[in-house]
């Protein structure tokens, strides 16, 4: 299993979650969830093996795995600009996304924008993330939370974020994902100082 053609090999934390949730959610049996990357992919390949006893099966579905990864996980370096110590800033991305409801209307990503605090399906509840964070760390982690738990690809989350940029929400940049950290930095940190 040392053929990195046919295993998971990473020490990204963000992507051995992500592909232990696909394992789950297609019925793998797993072990108690570990800690270090090197166990989740011991874990995962191992997992892997047992389901997909053909190399070539094995191959193809990894190659899906990691497919599905890049169409669907932000990358760490896009991410960059959302600091985990910003107050202001972590407070206002994780409004967004609880303000977050699905979209089923088909002409959108899947999320939109709903100021109403009714009873309405908020997917940031099935996404199991903590959702009452009292500090700029927790905030953070629900930010990530929710958006590697999101089912919609890199494009759908930035098109969500953008929503709110058409509706008038100015702390949330026009592209989040783009190099705009400094701007966007700035327009928050001055939010209410006028």
């Amino acid at each position: 299993m040392n053929n990195d053609s046919i295993t998971i090999n990473t020490k990204n934390l963000r992507e051995c979650r992500f592909y232990w949730r696909a394992l789950q959610l297609n019925d793998f049996q797993l072990p108690q969830e570990p800690q270090a990357a090197s166990d989740y992919c011991n874990n995962i390949n191992l997992a892997l093996h047992e389901r997909f006893l053909e190399t070539e099966e094995r191959n193809k579905n990894i190659t899906e795995l990691k497919s599905v990864l890049t169409n669907s996980l932000i990358p760490n370096s896009e991410l960059e600009w959302i600091s985990p110590k910003d107050e202001r800033l972590c407070y206002w991305i994780w409004v967004s996304c609880r303000l977050a409801i699905r979209d089923h209307s088909g002409w959108s990503s899947g999320l939109k924008l709903d100021f109403n605090q009714g009873d309405l399906d908020r997917p940031y509840i099935d996404y199991g993330v903590n959702p009452l964070p009292y500090t700029a760390q927790e905030r953070y982690d629900f930010i990530i939370d929710f958006l590697d738990k999101s089912p919609a690809n890199t494009e759908e989350k930035e098109s969500y974020f953008k929503s709110g940029d058409r509706l008038g929400i100015k702390f949330i940049p026009p592209n989040i994902f783009l190099n705009q950290t400094r701007m966007t930095m700035n327009t928050v940190r001055g939010y209410g100082t006028m």
